[in-house]
Order: C-alpha cells, then sequence, then structure tokens
C-alpha cells in the first residue's frame, strides 16, 4: 500500500483556548438538549460509525459517535500513536481525498480493505483541534495524486480505530475546527455520503445534516460524556 497515506510527525499535546473552551461548552449544551429529545426513540445502529459536520458560532466541529459490529473484510495494517491519515498527525479533513479524522494522541490500529462508493465529499485541505474522546478516521481511497478526469484510484479504504476496539462498543470523538466555515472546508451543507461494507457496517459523513433523534440519543450523550470527562480533568 501507498506508506504515504500514513503520517509520521510526532503530535505533542496543546492547549485549549478559553475561546475553544466556551464553543465546546455552546455546543454539549445544544447536543444535550437534541440528546433529550430524542432519549425514547431507538438506539444508533451498532453497526453505524457516523462523523458529523456542523458549522456552530462560527466554527465547525466534527463529531464521530457510533460502533462497528464487526471487522471482517479490514486487514489488520498497524498501530501507532503519532501518525495519521494522508499526512495528518491530528483532526483533519481532507475532502478531496476522501478523509477525515478526530484525532489526539491515543494509541489506534488501522485496517484497510478495497475501496468502494465515493472516494471524495468536497475539496480543501484543513486541520483542527481535538477536544476529547477516541482517535478515529476514515480514508475513503482516493488518490492524493489524483485530479479530476484521472483513473479510479486503486488506494485502499483505511479505517483508524482506539487501539484494542472491542467490536460493539461505542466510540466517541470530538474536534473543533475553530473559526472555519463549511465552505472555507470544501464542503457542501446538506450532504450525506454512506459507505457500506460486506460485513453490514455503514460509515457515515453527514455535513450539516441534523442527525435524526436516535442518532442524537447515542451522539449527543456521549458528546456531553467527552465534555463533562473534560471539566473534572481542567
Amino acid at each position: 500500500m501507498n506508506k504515504k497515506l500514513l503520517a509520521t510527525d510526532s503530535q505533542g499535546g496543546s492547549s485549549t483556548h478559553n475561546q475553544l473552551k466556551k464553543e465546546t461548552m455552546k455546543i454539549s449544551k445544544c447536543f444535550l438538549a437534541l440528546a433529550i429529545a430524542g432519549a425514547c426513540s431507538a438506539t444508533l445502529s451498532a453497526s453505524t460509525l457516523s462523523f458529523y459536520v456542523m458549522e456552530s458560532g462560527g466554527n465547525v466541529t466534527l463529531t464521530v459517535g457510533g460502533s462497528l459490529s464487526s471487522l471482517s473484510g479490514w486487514t489488520y495494517e498497524g498501530t501507532g500513536t503519532s501518525g495519521g491519515l494522508v499526512g495528518q498527525s491530528g483532526p483533519s479533513m481532507n475532502a478531496f481525498y476522501g478523509a477525515i479524522q478526530s484525532k489526539g494522541v491515543a494509541q489506534y490500529d488501522y485496517y484497510r480493505q478495497a475501496p468502494i462508493g465515493p472516494i471524495s465529499f468536497g475539496f480543501g485541505n484543513n486541520s483542527g483541534t481535538f477536544v476529547s474522546g477516541a482517535s478515529v478516521g476514515f480514508y475513503a481511497g482516493g488518490n492524493p495524486n489524483q485530479f479530476p478526469g484521472d483513473p479510479p484510484s486503486t488506494n485502499p479504504a483505511l479505517l483508524l480505530i482506539p487501539h484494542n476496539y472491542i467490536v460493539g462498543d461505542s466510540i466517541n470523538s470530538l474536534s473543533v475546527f475553530t473559526g472555519k466555515t463549511l465552505s472555507s472546508l470544501g464542503l457542501t451543507y446538506d450532504t450525506h455520503y454512506n459507505w457500506s461494507y460486506g460485513n453490514g457496517d455503514n460509515i457515515v459523513v453527514n455535513v450539516g445534516v441534523i442527525p435524526e433523534p436516535s442518532a442524537f440519543a447515542l451522539l449527543g450523550l456521549g458528546t456531553v460524556g467527552l465534555v463533562a470527562r473534560r471539566r473534572r480533568t481542567a
């Protein structure tokens, strides 16, 4: 596989500015309200891992929630702490290459398999600030050297999940792209992308789309838990 797809640059810890803390608190309150509204609904499918990209308060938030029911079909590639997808060692969205990740310094495992479905969900390449949670990411298989009209990419799809992940366990993560808009990130509002793999799992990217109440029941509560943990450790 193309080793350039995985970064090797190290990432140290970074301080969280007061503005970011305030925005994170606003986000958590929003998710809490929506989670309560959907608490009586059915829970999100255990075979769906969702990346929600939403613009709020002058920033863009990347909230990841869900789980995987199986790793069948995915080939284990390795374990790391400082690398990442498509040359990025921290939270990033490279929509043209079909890469998105909310990643801190926690250890992770990464897997590959043949690409399916869309290999791009926009344009642009931007880095964000990790807030809390697990390191998680997805790369659809777009070619970093590909341009419109080129032959289809032969790069593998890559999945980055917490180290020693146990199938069925919840995965939650939160990152913020401060001072960004969906447009500046090369994303189109109200778009939905879905990758359905042979093992029955789905990976989805929702851009500026308000999730169904059942999704908020899981996603929102997970986000509130992450923020609550940050308050205890602040």
